[in-house]
């Protein structure tokens, strides 16, 4: 049974997510603000987009999380042809036929917590609607109706342009971290190429457990509930430069 890295109080919290960023940051050169950005979007429950090239370690890096908090990960690449049936899960055929409305989602988006969804911005409009309520309100609304809570952390995505359109503009703005992935500089690439060869330096396995991510996101919530006037004045601050 894997041990709990985290500790009482907000000291080892700190320290195990930091230790996290740490270990996910050895594992690929010049990509230690893409590691810290990505691990602070699934403590803090937040979605993430990185726009930037192809080839640039987005998904190598994102699956590389997933793995180190033993994390459910879905992927799936977008384009203009894309459905909801391909990442919801499509209708079980025997069932229907025998009166019954079954989605069959064992493996896709509903039952994932960490979610990569490569070139976003190319999916079609009734298959951005449906990713809008996955990652406002963590739920998927079917075609019946009914509600399916979605035990999703963080929504991750990429895209190698920034969207067009007021509809793209929307859900854009639903990913409160965007970060603009830059090309590894030309000095670092001899170093990129001895850690590929190498096997990486990072430990293998789970780093953090799903239960350390829910104390650690306790805790989170916690410290803001305590500190609301505080946190109320930086929000308006932040605002009033905009």
């Amino acid at each position: 049974m894997q041990a709990s890295v985290i500790g009482n109080g907000n000291a080892s919290y700190r320290d195990a997510v930091r230790s996290l960023i740490a270990d996910l940051s050895a594992e690929f050169i010049g990509r230690e603000e893409e590691a810290r950005l990505a691990v602070i979007a699934l403590v803090t429950r937040t979605n993430l987009v990185f726009i930037g090239e192809p080839g640039t370690a987005k998904t190598a890096l994102l699956r590389s999380l997933a793995q180190k908090v033993s994390g459910i990960y879905y992927y799936y690449l977008m384009n203009k042809y894309t459905i909801p049936d391909e990442i919801v899960g499509p209708i079980d055929p025997i069932a229907y036929r025998n009166g019954q409305f079954v989605r069959m989602m064992q493996g896709r988006l509903p039952t994932a917590n960490i979610a990569f969804i490569d070139e976003i911005f190319k999916a079609s409009s009734e298959t951005l609607n449906t990713l809008l309520n996955v990652m406002n309100e963590r739920t998927f609304v079917d075609m019946d109706g009914k509600i399916y809570p979605i035990p999703l952390l963080s929504m991750f995505a990429a895209s190698n342009e920034l969207p067009q359109g007021e509809e793209l503009a929307a859900l854009y703005d639903r990913f409160l971290i965007k970060h603009f992935v830059q090309p590894l500089p030309i000095g670092k690439l001899k170093d990129a190429v001895n850690l590929n060869l190498s096997g990486g330096s990072s430990r293998n396995g789970a780093v953090m457990s799903m239960n350390d991510l829910d104390a650690i996101y306790r805790e989170i919530v916690g410290y803001m509930k305590s500190h609301i006037p505080e946190i109320a004045d930086i929000v308006s601050t932040l605002v009033g430069l905009m």
